[in-house]
């Protein structure tokens, strides 16, 4: 589906939408409001029947937006002291030790790879980003994702690299592989349904932990920026000014921490169910070829034009590739100095292959490739649940940007007032204006140096 099929679609549903119910709509600037009453019952239910539950995920979730910190907040805010205060800091430590070995790969190293960070400065740019992690949860990951993605992107401008932007607006918007406006396409059936299930799963949230800890929810509703579809929960804003500082960090963190949880619950839910769907023969697939995912910087295959990542490569020396290991049997008949002919897209790229630097015996181009498989059957239900799961992370993250007027920014004022942190308001305004200027540095930079070159 093209973009303008997209944009008529999204446009079409949102004037539908409104023209149907406009007498409940108001308009506040360019945003348009529907307040509802409906779902309040159900949110004093939950928060009634499970405060202890709720109450223990929200002190969770700042743990999890902001690690060690978040726990020390904790710890002065609940006035916990001695024994107590040892075991919580064990199980910290116990428990980010584990979930480091396991999201190590995509969101450690994985990250080196993404910005295409060059190999001498991977271990400090791990180290840095675990310690991050540690010390200032997701929360320090995430400011640190965006100071390392303008690094790569003031690396790769010195050095006259093609430059790809860190940051990207996830949009139904298919843009050309050469394009460097920022944006990361979903299929748009599968970006609706998705967007809504994150905007119900964060506002519900929010609103059951006011309610557990003793603030009025006025309304509930549902709007539109433009044609993007908007979702929010309308606590009492004059009690939550009132309110403590440790209710006021509760609130603002359940929501990223709750798309957190429901992405985990969906993943482990979704992996038997493939599992059992495709040794029934419910979901089978057909395989396409090989897709470029990306190439190491300072190797051959580094200076491919940024174009041929998510390309496919169709043949190697003139000889057909249809499938992994093929490509891999070819490649390991090749010698350092060797060249090879890659056919990407109807377009030939030769390359030499040099010493493998963890195997000097063995010669390579530096290009990672994927098998590109298309599911037959089941394929929609799979792709939906696989968008749910990622988009449902990627938005927490985001929303965990120590940045006003992000969850994360909210956050941030709150836990160093309440943690008795010197210079506090000066602190948390410097983190959210230099988040904000790293923000903009990764989402404007690539494209103004593509529109000047």
């Amino acid at each position: 589906m093209g973009n303008y099929e997209s944009l008529a679609i999204l446009l079409f549903i949102a004037l539908i939408v409104y023209l149907l119910d406009r007498k409940n709509f108001t308009r506040e600037g360019i945003v348009l409001l529907r307040r509802t009453k409906k779902g309040l019952e159900i949110i004093d239910c939950a928060a009634k029947k499970h405060p202890r539950m709720i109450t223990f995920l929200a002190d969770a979730g700042i743990v999890f937006s902001f690690g060690l910190t978040g726990l020390r907040y904790l710890f002065i805010q609940k006035n916990i002291q001695g024994l107590k205060r040892t075991r919580h800091y064990a199980t910290y430590l116990l428990t980010f030790t584990l979930f480091t070995y396991i999201i190590y790969p995509v969101f450690f190293y994985g990250l080196i790879d993404a910005f295409k960070i060059p190999a001498a400065f991977s271990s400090p740019v791990i180290f840095i980003l675990i310690a991050s992690t540690f010390l200032f949860g997701v929360s320090g990951y995430g400011f640190m994702t965006l100071f390392f993605g303008a690094f790569s992107i003031a690396i790769s401008t010195a050095t006259g690299t093609e430059v790809e932007s860190s940051i990207k607006l996830v949009l139904p918007i298919d843009m050309p592989k050469d394009s460097t406006i920022p944006v990361f396409y979903v299929p748009i059936t599968e970006w609706l349904i998705s967007i809504l299930f994150i905007l119900i799963v964060h506002e519900f949230s929010h609103a059951i932990v006011a309610r557990v800890e003793g603030i009025k929810v006025k309304s509930l509703g549902y709007g539109f920026f433009g044609p993007l579809p908007l979702g929010f929960a309308e606590p009492d804003e004059e009690e939550i000014k009132k309110s403590s500082s440790l209710t006021k960090t509760r609130i603002f963190g359940a929501g990223s921490f709750s798309n957190i949880l429901a992405a985990v619950i969906l993943l482990i839910l979704y992996i038997p169910a493939m599992t059992l769907g495709i040794s029934s023969g419910a979901i089978t697939f057909h395989d396409n070829g090989i897709i470029i995912t990306s190439t190491d910087v300072g190797m051959p295959a580094g200076t491919l034009p940024n174009t041929t990542i998510g390309s496919q490569l169709t043949s190697v020396d003139g000889t057909n590739i249809t499938n992994l290991s093929e490509f891999v049997s070819i490649m390991g008949t090749k010698n350092i100095g060797d060249n090879v002919t890659l056919l990407i897209d109807s377009n030939e790229y030769e390359l030499t292959l040099v010493e493998d630097p963890k195997n000097k015996t063995r010669g390579i181009i530096g290009i990672k490739v994927e098998q590109d498989r298309e599911m037959t059957h089941g394929a929609f239900i799979s792709s939906l649940i696989t968008w749910i799961i990622l988009l449902n992370i990627g938005i927490a993250l985001a929303n965990l940007f120590p940045l006003r007027p992000l969850d994360g920014g909210l956050m941030l004022e709150e836990i160093l007032i309440g943690a008795n942190i010197k210079q506090r308001k000066k602190t948390a305004e410097a983190i959210s204006k230099t988040t904000l200027f790293l923000l903009l540095f990764s989402l404007i930079m690539p494209w103004l140096i593509s529109l000047f070159a």
